[in-house]
């Protein structure tokens, strides 16, 4: 047997996965996410697969001048505070959620 044939048979077979990881698939998610509710960083970062969401978010802000943001605090799965976390959302819809988060978090640090 030759060379050739031999490293053919052992190597592994090409693997294709669809992760969707393009920067139109992971702008059309957050869409998806802001027009159902709020979402902050750590929460677009995890559940969505966006590694950095403010780029994205500034650049959707161009398209959708109604996108807000407000920085809070949050507590992290390790019980650490977080400050300055990002909470994105569309301008009209965030009233009564926002003062929900507030709460919240000013529960969760005890104040």
């Amino acid at each position: 047997m030759t060379e050739k044939n031999k490293a053919a048979r052992q190597a592994a077979p090409k693997k294709e996965t669809l992760t969707h990881a393009g920067s139109s698939a992971q702008r059309a998610r957050l869409l998806t996410r802001l027009q159902t509710g709020l979402t902050g960083t750590v929460i677009t970062q995890i559940a969505l697969s966006i590694p950095v969401p403010a780029a994205l978010v500034k650049a959707l802000c161009v398209q959708e001048p109604s996108i807000k943001n407000l920085r809070i605090t949050l507590i992290d799965d390790h019980a650490r505070p977080r400050h300055g976390v990002a909470l994105y959302y569309f301008g009209a819809q965030a009233n009564s959620k926002v003062a929900a988060c507030n709460e919240r978090n000013a529960i969760q640090l005890g104040v």
